[in-house]
């Protein structure tokens, strides 16, 4: 999700994501998980394969430890 998103788009996804027990991160702005995925503005970003959002997380673990 977004960093800058809606508190209800935040809620909404944060309800959702706990209730089916799906990891939830929070990154950057709408633009910058637009231009991640070659697209516009994006408020969220849902990835089914486990693989890729393993190393996801593992890469935004990393970033923030160094920060």
């Amino acid at each position: 999700i977004a960093e800058d998103a809606s508190n209800n788009t935040k809620k909404l996804f944060t309800d959702k994501c706990s209730y089916y027990g799906i990891p939830l991160e929070y990154y950057g702005t709408g633009a910058e998980l637009g231009r991640a995925i070659g697209r516009d503005l994006r408020s969220s970003l849902g990835v089914c394969d486990a693989g890729l959002a393993d190393a996801i997380v593992k890469q935004l673990k990393e970033k923030e430890s160094a920060v």
